[in-house]
């Protein structure tokens, strides 16, 4: 079980965006070989922006994949390809699900939510996102979903899909659903959605 996360982002130089993702899936197979690395998700956002997901089940976990061969990669070709400092978030695994075994099927698409919460109703959201990931965890289709807790004022989810019909099934799923029903009562508004391509997966 993942207990934290961190959500990368970086904004690709112009002219530069095939670099960009051909650099985040290089980075895989080094991904591969990192035992406290639970899981890695290399996504982009739109023409130029792009990100990395990674959990772990501990902060060790975590300071391992920063001293590794595939960061280290990433360190020293960003300045080449992404323009500006990344923009990185640590984030709280609240609950998850991942394939049963690393012999997943093709994972192509994904879907980012983030929502600001009432704080005085932070228990309640997170036993929504709890009970969503018990039927999420029987949607077909959905082969790897996280519940994240941004900090006190945010939360959020991220999930990959192997197609565009996949996707669709999640989106008028449970968890969809549940927000629109207690928006009102738990968030401040509706949620920032997006919807980014899967360039490379590391999932187990």
């Amino acid at each position: 079980m993942s207990a934290i996360a961190t959500l990368t982002r970086w904004a690709a130089r112009p002219g530069q965006d095939t670099q960009a993702s051909d650099l985040l899936r290089d980075a895989l197979p080094l991904v591969m070989l990192e035992s406290g690395t639970l899981a890695w998700l290399a996504l982009r956002y739109d023409a130029s922006s792009f990100g990395t997901f990674a959990c772990f089940p501990s902060l060790a976990g975590r300071q391992a994949h920063l001293g590794g061969a595939a960061h280290d990669l990433l360190k020293d070709k960003a300045p080449v390809v992404f323009d500006g400092p990344r923009r990185v978030v640590d984030l709280d695994v609240i609950a998850e699900k991942l394939p049963p075994d690393a012999l997943f099927g093709p994972v192509t698409l994904g879907l980012q939510l983030e929502f600001e919460i009432r704080r005085e109703r932070e228990l309640d959201v997170r036993q929504l996102l709890g009970d969503a990931g018990a039927a999420i965890q029987r949607e077909e289709g959905t082969v790897a979903w996280f519940a994240l807790r941004v900090d006190s004022d945010r939360h959020g989810s991220l999930a990959v899909f192997p197609d565009q019909a996949a996707r669709f099934r999640h989106l008028t799923g449970r968890l969809p659903a549940d927000l629109a029903t207690h928006a009102l009562k738990l968030l401040h508004g509706l949620p920032d959605v997006e919807m980014p391509q899967v360039l490379a997966a590391k999932l187990r």
